[in-house]
């Protein structure tokens, strides 16, 4: 059993158990998480054997209970064994290794994500700048990547998959819903090569685009399509409904990428961005990325597709 801080409350985030315990693990209006015991036959017998592993982590606090008294059945021949384990702050918290938050989108998916879902995590910050080995953390060399207890995971896909197979609710609960928002990510994440190329991230400026190719403005046609269905089909304020999901902070860059470029979002599409903008998360990336003093070459020719009308960035050093 594992009981984690998420945000102002613990929660148990892992249980595992074995016939005939259970382990119930109700709701409550108290801050600490509920964990109570319970056998199929009411009680222990000689020859039974109960091992209880209990880790809380830093700042959590359970409350560890049976459900009833737990009778145990003399047997002269066997015996009754029962071990209970307990480890205080033994949860090393997630570590997020990210680049720069004015250029990279990638890194902003997994962190948006768990700021704005209270997920804590330490950040791990490396600049793209030559001599950064990405791979001394990063098994693929990029970020970002994620690290929990020497388990490392890599591509953003991969860690809001991982995250969501241990904090529940991270994709939408409703079953049309959920299939939706898995679509809409895996496009993303696979697709728009277009918009990307045309329209790199750059959070601090502001870029007239003068250069807008067939394909750009197809998957800017395409955006707009999905954005609208999105919240016509689940009535938003988000794409999936009324909880920020994986499925937001797949487009959470393309927020940043309609602000900088001033891209055409129509009808219901064009409540999106500015949902997401306004967000406590995106606020404090966005605020991140403005302080950054530190230019990269290769993030910074915008001269193919437009010109820089404003630079809203701390002076570079």
């Amino acid at each position: 059993m594992i009981v984690e801080r998420v945000g102002e409350r613990s929660e148990v985030t892992r249980v595992l158990s074995q016939s005939p315990l259970r382990v119930l693990t109700p709701r409550n209006h108290g801050d600490a998480a509920w964990l109570f015991l319970s056998s199929l036959g009411g009680g222990f017998v000689g020859g039974d054997a109960l091992s209880l592993d209990v880790r809380v982590g830093d700042g959590a606090c359970c409350w560890l209970s049976s459900q009833a008294s737990s009778k145990a059945y003399r047997a002269p021949a066997w015996s009754l064994e029962i071990r209970a384990e307990f480890r205080l702050n033994s949860i090393r918290m997630y570590e997020l290794f990210i680049a720069n938050k004015n250029y990279s989108s990638w890194s902003l998916r997994p962190w948006v994500l768990m700021k704005a879902r209270d997920i804590p995590f330490t950040e791990k910050f490396y600049r793209f700048a030559a001599g950064t080995d990405f791979r001394s953390f990063s098994p693929s060399g990029r970020v970002p990547c994620l690290v929990n207890d020497g388990e490392r995971v890599w591509d953003s896909l991969a860690i809001c998959e991982y995250l969501a197979e241990r904090h529940p609710g991270l994709w939408p609960t409703d079953a049309r819903a959920r299939a939706w928002a898995r679509s809409a990510s895996a496009e993303m994440h696979s697709g728009f090569g277009a918009l990307r190329e045309t329209c790199s991230m750059s959070c601090g400026l502001r870029v007239k685009l003068t250069h807008r190719s067939d394909g750009f403005e197809r998957e800017l046609s395409r955006l707009n399509e999905l954005w609208s269905e999105g919240m016509t089909r689940f009535g938003g304020p988000f794409l999936a409904g009324n909880t920020f999901t994986i499925v937001d902070a797949f487009f959470a860059p393309v927020a940043f990428r309609v602000q900088t470029y001033g891209l055409e979002m129509r009808g219901h599409a064009a409540t999106v961005a500015p949902t997401l903008l306004a967000l406590p998360a995106m606020k404090q990336w966005y605020a991140d990325a403005l302080a950054e003093d530190f230019r990269d070459a290769s993030h910074e020719d915008f001269s193919k597709v437009g010109t820089i009308t404003g630079d809203l960035r701390a002076p570079a050093r």
